[in-house]
């Protein structure tokens, strides 16, 4: 298009009252907006990192929890079975120390001849309770049956 081609095109805008083109750059209401959806989306993902690393934390005790039951079933099987007998539940750190500040809470049970069990057996059943913070109150369960031998 020619120089005065375009002068043309120019006059006829300004006659009809037709908007004149933009200069590239962006509206206030346009950068509000943006602003807006940025501000969700941020919003949304710190909310999804602070229950990811609850359920983390959450997975982490309950993983400790598991391998303190697991520690004192061990320590049971060590045992003879005609010495095996319920222990009360006492506070116990993460390396299964007893401790009045410990933060696991485990307790043995000792059931002679459980139902369903063959005779001269023992059902020992070893629970670890703990607090997670955000996520509450849970336990780590575990269980053996012994045979004592009767002879």
């Amino acid at each position: 298009m020619s120089t005065r081609g375009a002068q043309d095109v120019r006059r006829r805008r300004a006659r009809s009252g037709a908007p004149k083109p933009s200069s590239g750059g962006f509206s206030l209401v346009e950068v509000l907006v943006a602003l807006v959806v940025l501000t969700a989306g941020a919003l949304t993902v710190a909310a999804s990192m602070v229950v990811a690393t609850s359920a983390n934390t959450h997975a982490g005790e309950l993983s400790r929890a598991s391998a303190l039951a697991s520690q004192k079933l061990e320590e049971i099987k060590a045992m003879p079975a005609d010495e095996v007998d319920d222990e009360a539940a006492i506070r116990v750190n993460a390396r299964g120390v007893p401790t009045s500040g410990g933060a696991y809470v485990r307790e043995v049970d000792v059931v002679d001849e459980s139902e369903g069990a063959p005779e001269n057996t023992k059902r020992v059943t070893v629970t670890v309770e703990f607090s997670s913070g955000a996520m509450g109150q849970d336990e780590a369960t575990m269980f053996t049956i012994l045979y004592v031998n009767p002879g």
